[in-house]
């Protein structure tokens, strides 16, 4: 929910940590998450690609910036001690000259670029309203700044066209503190960016470096990582965990969903910040954060909400994870679903939308003389020669069988277990079979698979799986969809995540390159 939490960002960086937060109002919270996503998380279409707000956007955003007004409009003391004011805001009444200094505080928060005198003047001109009461004239102060075309929309344009880069421009100091602060941890550049900016200060590698690291080891930088990999791997959408009585045996789903996402926020902050992981790491560790009893169930661990865990050899990477093996929920599980996952998010190969006339279940009802695999089924179903499925799921079935040594629920098995789907009767076991090929590298030739040990190590050194996360890093950065135009761009974190001789440089390092490049320090939209 990018938009949503950039908005929730900057709002509270408006109340400048004021005595009463904003994320502690439920109002505010509830409208914040009224908002609509900037992105559909399955098509990766972006609302910004229109250069329009659609209206739903336009009300919800006019609700959440004028509830965040009111409540800063009432906080006297954070009013009273707001920076460069002089401490104006706090008497009974607001001058002119007070409300313009209050102006270009916020507008230089907002706005991705330095603020002039003549700039401030005219935006505080265009609010201020004598007859206005003290809290009508903040109120639409905060809420006009905050629905401005200059925060809402991403530009750093006030620079000259850069020569090196056909169609970019050049972005000031100010501007680029900006752009790595809102990517790096999803809210403006502080004063003290700020002020390190317009001296010159970024063009210092040390001093670069330093500020980047404090951002992305900060609490901002960590919520804000965690937003790039559920953007990019989708873990935080799940199904309904809605599951027959017959088929948990005992287990329970209670705060299930919450635990999982929990433990892959837990997950990537930890592999890529604390222990400065590479990529392959994410494909193979065992690294986990197991917070409730139904996660620890899964996993046949205990329970530790503050403590990580290593899981068993039999769970490398986070494909291997509850949150993306519950693709489906009931007694079986769809390896079609598993599989575009794979091919659409891990390796950004879009299949495509299915036949208006192709099925869309596969039918469960089972006849207890003779006992089908659900990995049998999925193949006489969409893989029959002579029928239209065949060139499609030929490339997307194998990824999910790959997977067929977990069920539904996400548990490890050796069989499949086989229910009747209407009284929930266990009729039997039959064979789960996890062998298959699939093309994991850019080479188009196939990779034999046994089971998932074996295909996230293979996915861990995939050329395909570690172009698909650098496209992820530049969608989450320019709020479009990746193309060949950006490969320039992609270039130095894709050296750093390939490294040399198959030794890969960690995904911090990686970042890091995105954020020094030179495409980074220049804007083209």
């Amino acid at each position: 929910r990018e938009f949503s939490t950039t908005l929730s960002n900057l709002l509270n960086e408006f109340s400048d940590n004021m005595s009463s937060p904003l994320s502690n109002d439920a109002e505010f919270r509830s409208l914040i998450q009224a908002l609509p996503n900037d992105i559909t998380l399955s098509k990766f279409v972006f609302e910004e690609n229109s250069f329009l707000l659609s209206p739903a956007m336009v009300t919800s955003l006019f609700n959440a910036t004028f509830r965040a007004a009111v409540l800063m409009s009432s906080m006297t003391t954070g009013l009273s001690n707001y920076p460069n004011t002089t401490n104006c805001l706090g008497a009974a009444t607001i001058t002119q000259a007070c409300h313009l200094s209050l102006v270009k505080e916020l507008a230089s928060r907002a706005f991705r670029r330095s603020i002039s005198a003549t700039e401030s003047t005219q935006l505080a001109n265009s609010i201020w309203v004598s007859t206005l009461t003290k809290q009508e004239l903040l109120i639409e102060t905060f809420a006009t700044i905050a629905s401005m075309p200059d925060f809402i929309y991403k530009a750093y344009n006030t620079g000259a066209d850069d020569p090196t880069i056909a169609g970019a421009v050049s972005i000031s100091g100010v501007e680029h503190a900006n752009k790595l602060s809102y990517f790096l941890t999803g809210a403006p550049a502080t004063a003290a960016l700020r002020s390190i900016a317009s001296s010159g200060g970024l063009n210092n590698a040390v001093t670069f470096k330093t500020e980047v690291d404090r951002m992305m080891t900060s609490s901002a930088g960590k919520a804000n990582l965690q937003r790039l990999f559920r953007e990019a791997y989708g873990y935080d959408v799940n199904g309904d965990l809605q599951y027959p009585t017959s088929f948990l045996n005992g287990f329970s789903t209670a705060n299930l969903n919450q635990a999982m996402v929990q433990e892959m926020d837990y997950f990537f902050v930890d592999e890529v910040i604390a222990k400065k992981s590479r990529f392959q790491d994410l494909m193979t560790s065992k690294n986990s954060l197991v917070s409730n009893a139904a996660l620890g169930q899964i996993y046949g661990v205990p329970a530790n909400a503050n403590v990580g865990t290593t899981l068993s050899p039999d769970r490398p990477g986070f494909l291997t994870r509850a949150a993306f093996l519950t693709k489906k929920s009931g007694f079986y599980t769809s390896p079609v679903k598993r599989g575009h996952f794979v091919m659409d998010r891990v390796l950004c190969d879009p299949m495509g939308d299915p036949p208006a006339n192709a099925p869309t279940t596969v039918n469960e009802v089972q006849d207890p003389a003779q006992l089908v695999s659900t990995r049998s089924r999925y193949e006489n179903l969409t893989q029959r020669q002579g029928t239209s499925c065949v060139a499609c799921h030929n490339q997307l079935n194998p990824y999910g069988f790959a997977m067929e040594g977990f069920d539904s629920l996400g548990r490890k098995r050796q069989v499949e277990s086989i229910f009747n789907t209407s009284s929930g009767q266990l009729l039997g076991t039959v064979p789960v079979d996890t062998r298959t090929s699939a093309n994991l590298t850019h080479s188009g030739t196939p990779t034999t698979i046994i089971d998932m040990n074996d295909m996230s190590a293979s996915l861990a050194s995939s050329d395909k799986a570690i172009m698909c996360f650098t496209k992820h890093l530049k969608t989450f950065d320019s709020r479009k969809e990746a193309s060949s135009q950006d490969y320039c761009h992609m270039n130095d974190t894709l050296n750093v995540l390939y490294g040399v001789n198959g030794n890969q440089g960690t995904v911090y390092d990686a970042i890091y390159a995105y954020v020094s490049s030179k495409a980074f320090r220049t804007w083209k939209y």
